[in-house]
């Protein structure tokens, strides 16, 4: 099969060209490509819970709603976060007014990422794109630090659309603060100390990043992906998704498609959670689909341990009764995701050891 050079246009470019066929680049093998045969035929929706009036020590039947959907699913949506609907409808303004840019104007600050540095890459345009035997994903993203200090770099804030910058640092705030409620009320329901694993994952250190993922309409989307299956390699993920559907979580063998509503959040358990808890909650494998008449959206928070954080599997947490993971460095672990293919769960089970 030919393969189309390097470098190749970004997926908005190409879709702006009204082009009839996908480049050779993005078709996935046939094995690899998305199918209704897969999906869950009982559109079996992931949970939704309500975190009104939710506080640490209290809430009992939240907590307990959460601590089932991590265990079974890994992934749930969330209402009366605490997030006012008015900063949702300008974060989404800006990322709208931001994506609607010139291409040149967007590409002022293009992805940089170095093999050799565990950072997470940042900038705008194209992740996980080796060689040109890369099969690409059908995605065009932005990438930026909301946390911690010493990693934010200002220069790759969009300063348009003017207000960009004030409200995406509010939003930041306010995912900082909702991931704190999850992992006071995660160490709970695994029996530890509020606080547990804050702290493990680095304290004051530990990583904030924000990606928006951008999926164009595309004239083929039966041979691409608009994100292959993978599972984050964070610890926990939120994700403010527009109206069009195309996440799918893979459970049990099957895909389930996610409806999202209006000014929820999704969130999602990483590989990170999974090994710190000893395995009881999952990091789901996951995918993204695209459609050829819909442009898709959703702009997603990663929260990650700092990269000096080194990462123990509580064996307290699970009745296993022994360790099912080895420990690792972040920063070991990241530089690994970052430079490799998406494989389904391949990294956090490359992690498993050996039955005693």
């Amino acid at each position: 099969m030919e393969v189309t050079p390097r470098p190749i246009d970004l997926v908005q470019v190409l879709s702006h060209k009204g082009i009839d066929h996908v480049p050779l680049r993005f078709v996935q093998q046939p094995g690899k490509r998305p199918s209704t045969a897969d999906l869950d035929p009982e559109h079996q929706g992931i949970p939704v819970l309500d975190l009104a009036g939710i506080e640490i020590g209290s809430g009992a039947m939240v907590m307990e709603d959460v601590a089932r959907a991590c265990e079974e699913w890994g992934f749930f949506q969330v209402i009366n976060h605490g997030i006012s609907a008015s900063l949702i409808e300008n974060v989404w303004k800006v990322v709208n007014g931001f994506l609607a840019l010139p291409m040149e104007e967007k590409l002022k600050r293009p992805m940089k990422q170095d093999s050799s540095s565990p950072n997470h890459p940042t900038g705008y345009g194209r992740l996980f794109d080796f060689s040109e035997n890369t099969i690409l994903d059908w995605v065009d993203a932005l990438i930026h630090y909301f946390a911690p200090v010493a990693l934010v770099d200002m220069d790759y804030w969009p300063e348009s659309p003017a207000n960009y910058r004030e409200t995406m640092e509010a939003y930041g705030k306010e995912m900082q603060r909702l991931v704190k409620v999850f992992l006071q009320t995660f160490s709970r329901n695994l029996g530890l100390h509020s606080n547990h694993l804050e702290k493990a994952f680095g304290g004051d250190d530990a990583q904030f990043i924000l990606r928006v993922n951008h999926y164009p309409p595309c004239p083929q989307p039966n041979l691409v992906m608009g994100l292959s299956p993978h599972s984050d390699g964070s610890a926990v993920t939120i994700l403010l998704h527009d109206e069009v559907e195309g996440l799918q979580i893979r459970k049990e063998g099957r895909w389930h498609t996610v409806k999202p509503l209006p000014n929820a959040l999704i969130v999602n358990l990483g590989d990170m959670m999974q090994l710190i808890s000893n395995g009881k909650y999952k990091s789901m494998e996951h995918r993204a689909v695209v459609s050829s008449e819909r442009e898709r959206k959703s702009i997603v928070t990663f929260f990650a341990p700092s990269l000096d954080a080194v990462i123990n599997p509580i064996v307290s947490a699970s009745e296993t009764g022994r360790p099912l993971y080895r420990s690792i460095k972040f920063a070991d672990f990241l530089l690994n995701y970052m430079t490799s293919d998406l494989n389904g769960k391949a990294r956090i089970e490359a992690l498993l050891l050996d039955e005693q």
